[in-house]
């Protein structure tokens, strides 16, 4: 079937009045076909299997757009995207934590065990890519030991009964813990639910890396329009941001945050600014796509202005993940922790901690050193309205990314799966590229913001790079200042890279208790306050 769209949709020669509508339709049903091979397929092939049938995620979009059906297209992105997260949470055994009744948490690690060996028995997907006819869709199956027909039947029926079983089960867990269930069996999104989710005075853009060039799909409450098509293709934004990712964490890490502010504004500025001109939006949001997180777009220069001079920028995940957070309680801002410097060997991070606590929340736990360790540090996150945590972080792929705490690492797959916040507004991550991702179609927001999204909070701050020690302080303290203000977490941040990058000599001097000479303007450099990233709804 799916060769057959694609046979069509490539053919040169296809014929005027071919069946458009037709061709969408079968596409979608392949789509559909796809999600049940994933669920039938051994672990090991999963990954594979959906990483060589990307293409066929494509073809359904560009039938839609074909169609002039631009909000279908981008709802097979945001498709595409919610997979993978359901493959990885089943890839690494992901169970819901305590807030599932019993039953149906050891329900929900048994029935996938029995399919896993039912598949076993049956079939299991193959990794041979000896595919070479350019449409790769399905990788083949193979049986593992002969079966009669009549066996064959019983064990598929038996197949689907336990199917439909984990089907309700996770229905029934879903219920009890919205996140655990997003991630397992997301809601499919409409285009009437993703404009409601924007207020008018925001503009959301949302990035499709293809391999030969980049869609832009601008979202707003009006809808979703064609996306514009900019030339870049996947091997030039992959090598962009390997060079950008060596040379931020050596000695020219200055000159660096210029020149990816000025090869982002000759990629993407003439487009950008064709979205946003004529318009009164004040918020952009900024939905990144594979290697495209790991950039700091929000440096993209319009008139010569950072676009976060000008507007207040946030970045999302998906927007799958912001109907999850919209589906929340109002956020709370009460009684937080501060985890500070658990391996010490960060007595800068440990100072962070102290002058946040002193200074900006008095009320909040402060773990430092030894007592920051996994079990007490769980605890309080359970009761606590904010989190800020001044520690070494990391990225590793499968749900692995993690927080050094003083006796091991609170992980991602953890957040995603079991650990539970209450609702707090904000997570601050003070540590070193903690909104680190792998650029992947298997890892694309598998890291420690979209953890602590899941987990409960409402927005994240986090550093797309390894930051100054001395600047960050500077920047934190502004941001928590503008919180007590009444601004929002968005226009906090905006406001504190603001005061950071035109603050002058003596003010940093006598802020930081230092003689040091520096320039005129010390951080003026966007090294210095571009950094930090806020992730989540903004309020």
């Amino acid at each position: 079937m799916v060769q057959v769209i694609a046979d069509w949709y490539q053919n040169p020669k296809r014929p005027n009045g071919a069946d458009k509508q037709g061709a969408f339709d079968l596409a979608k049903q392949g789509l559909d076909w796809l999600e049940t091979l994933l669920n039938r397929v051994s672990d090991a092939a999963k990954t594979f299997l959906l990483e060589q049938n990307l293409e066929l995620f494509h073809l359904a979009a560009d039938l839609a757009l074909a169609l002039n059906q631009p909000a279908a297209a981008y709802v097979i992105l945001e498709r595409s995207k919610s997979r993978v997260l359901v493959e990885q949470m089943l890839r690494e055994k992901a169970t819901p934590g305590p807030t599932v009744d019993a039953p149906l948490r050891e329900q929900y690690q048994h029935l996938p065990q029995q399919l896993r060996e039912l598949v076993q028995t049956l079939g299991t997907g193959g990794s041979d890519n000896s595919n070479t006819d350019g449409t790769r869709f399905f990788a083949p199956v193979t049986r593992t030991t002969p079966i009669k027909p009549e066996q064959e039947q019983q064990l598929l029926n038996t197949q689907r009964e336990l199917e439909q079983r984990l089907q309700l089960v996770r229905s029934a867990i879903a219920k009890q813990d919205a996140a655990f269930g997003e991630a397992i069996q997301p809601e499919p999104l409409t285009e009437a639910a993703i404009t409601a989710l924007l207020p008018e005075s925001v503009l959301a853009i949302a990035f499709e890396q293809r391999p030969k060039f980049l869609y832009l799909y601008a979202i707003t409450a009006d809808g979703i329009p064609a996306p514009l098509r900019v030339d870049i293709n996947i091997l030039q934004i992959f090598q962009r941001v390997y060079t950008f990712k060596s040379n931020i964490i050596s000695e020219i890490r200055a000159k660096e945050a210029l020149d990816i502010r000025d090869w982002l504004t000759e990629q993407l500025g003439p487009a950008i600014q064709s979205l946003v001109d004529g318009t009164t939006i004040k918020d952009i949001l900024f939905i990144a796509h594979q290697a495209w997180h790991l950039l700091p777009l929000h440096l993209i220069q319009l008139h010569g202005q950072p676009l976060s001079h000008d507007y207040a920028v946030r970045y999302i995940p998906s927007l799958q993940v912001l109907r999850l957070i919209h589906q929340r309680h109002q956020a709370a801002a009460g009684q937080g922790c501060i985890i500070a410097n658990p391996n010490g060997n960060l007595p800068s991070a440990e100072q962070e901690g102290q002058t946040i606590k002193t200074q900006h929340r008095p009320k909040d736990t402060l773990l430092i050193r030894q007592q920051a360790k996994l079990a007490p540090v769980r605890e309080h996150l359970r009761q606590a309205e904010h989190g800020h945590f001044c520690c070494h972080g990391y990225y590793k792929p499968n749900l692995k990314a993690g927080l050094k705490l003083a006796d091991g690492p609170l992980e991602a797959k953890e957040l995603f799966a079991s650990l539970r916040l209450p609702n707090p507004r904000l997570v601050i991550l003070s540590a070193c590229e903690s909104a680190q991702i792998q650029a992947t179609l298997a890892d694309e927001y598998m890291g420690l913001p979209s953890s602590f999204l899941f987990a409960g909070a409402h927005n994240v701050l986090a550093a797309l790079w390894r930051v100054n020690d001395a600047s960050t302080r500077l920047l934190m303290e502004e941001f928590y200042q503008g919180l007590a203000n009444g601004l929002t977490p968005t226009l906090a941040l905006q406001h504190a890279q603001q005061q950071l990058s035109n603050m002058p000599r003596a003010t940093v001097q006598a802020r930081l208790s230092t003689k040091k000479g520096m320039p005129k303007i010390p951080y003026q450099n966007p090294y210095y306050w571009a950094g930090f990233v806020l992730i989540g709804d903004g309020l």
